[in-house]
C-alpha cells in the first residue's frame, strides 16, 4: 500500500471513531511520504480529540512547514486556535482567530465572538 492508501485507511478508521488505529495508519503514510501534509493534519485532529494538545500543535506546525498555503485555511486556523485555547495559551489562540477572520470572512462574527470570550479569560 502507498502513502495515500494508508491515509485513506486512516480516514475510514477515524470516521468509525477508531482513533488509535487511524493514527497508526497516518504514521505509516508518513513513513512512506514524510511530506504528506494531509496525514499530519488528520493525525493532529485525532491527537487533539484524544487530549494530546501539544502533539496536535506539532502536527499542525508540520502542515504549515510542508504546505505554507494551509496558513490561510480556515480549518487549520480554527484548529490551531481552539487547541491553543484548550492549552490556556490565549494570546496565541486570539492571533490565530484573527487570521481566521481574514481567511474566512463568512464566519467572522463567530471568530470575533470567540476572541471576546477568550479576552475575558486574560
Amino acid at each position: 500500500m502507498d502513502s495515500e492508501g494508508y491515509l485513506n485507511k486512516g480516514l475510514r478508521l477515524a470516521n468509525k471513531l477508531k482513533f488509535d488505529e487511524a493514527i497508526e495508519f497516518y504514521d505509516k503514510a508518513l513513513e512512506l511520504d514524510p511530506s504528506n501534509a494531509a496525514a499530519y493534519l488528520n493525525k493532529g485532529l485525532l491527537l487533539k480529540a484524544k487530549g494530546k494538545l501539544k502533539q496536535a500543535i506539532e502536527c499542525y506546525d508540520k502542515v504549515i512547514q510542508l504546505a505554507p498555503d494551509y496558513t490561510a485555511e480556515p480549518v487549520l486556523l480554527s484548529e490551531f486556535s481552539s487547541t491553543y485555547e484548550k492549552m490556556g495559551e490565549y494570546k496565541k489562540a486570539i492571533a490565530c482567530y484573527e487570521k481566521a477572520i481574514t481567511a474566512d470572512p463568512a464566519n467572522a462574527d463567530f471568530y470575533r465572538t470567540t476572541i471576546l470570550k477568550i479576552k475575558r479569560k486574560l
